[in-house]
């Protein structure tokens, strides 16, 4: 009987339910259903306890009245009635539980209706409706209401289930700013071992790494049961979000900062690329472009010294080779048989002076961005020459206007391997 007086029997002051109320409403008869939360609808400890209705009290009094007799022949007599009226008890109960309009505005019916609602007998009416006595003790038990009774308490439950479920849903969702790369690479793990960090983001973490693993969607779906990540949707539309912000980003960022752009490491069926965006300082001057093209108009028919490129740089060598010898005592020195060596903190062992230092730090960050793979062949003139315009649509620098700029203002270093650059010599020359 506990189990139904808490589903069904909330302590309300009224149950009568507004045709326009809406999800929100907070009014007795939504109540019932929609039982409102701790934030919804908090009251203060002082606030006294509403009076209980007067319709409890006069059935008290009724209910003390009636012990001492027979219920058998009131009984029989409200049925006579009932069946006068040409009705049944079920034609009955259904016009007092808003049955009609009439029923439902009828300040008498409604009176009776409310207590009914709010009385203590009501949970041990269902219970007896879902589990009836036997008769005299004795035989089988009656059917009851109980298949009705079962219907109707999981379409509660269901509806419950439903309103729970719509008020947690933004606790499980990921807003667009929890699915950009700061946000995702943000994670600290000394906040994680120290149970700072807020919660989901492991499972998000894994998601991200095992999605990079290409773990198929059915195992992805199994952990995902588990709570161990994020489900395989989810995954997909965070790959897909960092994709195209990543796209927009390199966009932006070429347009006002240096930039190269190479395939030579991947190797595939199709074609990749990589844009490299360099940081501010490493930006070349406004005359590279006509001081790129006016050397090879003027070196173009000159021969290079074949001495200066197998001899190369002498004092750049000399560089290079202290260097060489610092790293092999290096790896000397961190081998388990020099970790005693008594003079491992000798001057002589010290890194070396760097010739021109690179600027490190936040500012100094050397971006890349992954261009989509495409199915164009790059053994031909025209393979290579659809690959750059397709690398400019992919960048949004294909209209004429960019281009022109480009041909004359800019110096784009293109890296790729040997035949690569060769057709490249070539579509520049002819």
């Amino acid at each position: 009987m506990d189990d139904f007086e808490d589903l069904f029997y909330p302590e309300l002051e009224s149950l009568e339910d507004e045709d326009d109320c809406e999800n929100t409403c907070t009014c007795p008869g939504c109540l019932l259903l929609h039982e409102p939360s701790d934030n919804e609808a908090t009251m203060s400890d002082e606030e006294p306890e509403p009076q209980a209705p007067i319709q409890l009290e006069q059935t008290r009094r009724k209910k003390v009245a009636l012990e001492v007799q027979f219920l058998a022949p009131k009984v029989l007599k409200i049925l006579d009635v009932i069946s006068e009226q040409g009705m049944t008890l079920s034609l009955f109960l259904d016009a007092l539980s808003w049955g009609d309009e009439s029923c439902h505005s009828n300040d008498r019916i409604q009176f009776a209706r409310t207590g009914l609602m709010l009385s203590k007998e009501l949970p041990g009416i269902l219970e007896r409706w879902y589990r009836p006595l036997r008769n005299q003790h004795k035989g089988q038990r009656p059917v009851g209401a109980r298949q009705n009774l079962q219907k109707f308490a999981v379409k509660c439950v269901a509806d419950l289930l439903e309103y729970e479920i719509e008020h947690i849903a933004p606790l499980f969702t990921s807003p667009p700013d929890e699915l950009s790369q700061a946000h995702l690479t943000s994670f600290n793990f000394e906040d994680f071992i120290k149970k700072e960090s807020p919660p989901g983001r492991v499972t998000k973490l894994w998601a991200i790494y095992l999605k990079g693993c290409r773990l198929s969607a059915r195992a992805f779906d199994a952990l995902h049961r588990l709570g161990i990540v994020m489900s395989h949707k989810w995954a997909a539309n965070v790959y897909g979000s960092l994709s195209s912000r990543a796209m927009e980003e390199v966009r932006e960022d070429i347009q006002h900062l240096p930039w190269r752009l190479h395939n030579k490491s991947h190797f595939m069926s199709g074609c990749a690329a990589t844009v490299w965006v360099l940081p501010a300082d490493a930006m070349l001057p406004a005359a590279a472009s006509d001081h790129l093209q006016s050397c090879h108009a003027e070196n173009g028919q000159t021969r290079f010294a074949l001495d200066e490129v197998l001899d190369g740089d002498l004092l750049a060598a000399a560089h290079i080779k202290k260097q060489y010898i610092y790293h092999v005592l290096l790896m000397v020195l961190n081998s388990p048989e020099f970790f005693d060596y008594a003079f491992r903190d000798d001057d002589l062992f010290k890194p070396r002076q760097p010739v021109h230092l690179l600027p490190s730090g936040p500012k100094n960050i050397v971006k890349q961005y992954i261009l989509h793979t495409v199915d164009i062949e790059e053994a031909s003139y025209e393979g290579n020459n659809k690959v750059m315009a397709e690398w400019f649509r992919q960048l949004g620098m294909d209209s004429e206007d960019a281009k022109k700029h480009i041909g004359t203002r800019k110096v784009i270093p293109w890296i790729g391997d040997q035949m690569m650059v060769e057709r490249l010599h070539g579509l520049y020359k002819y």
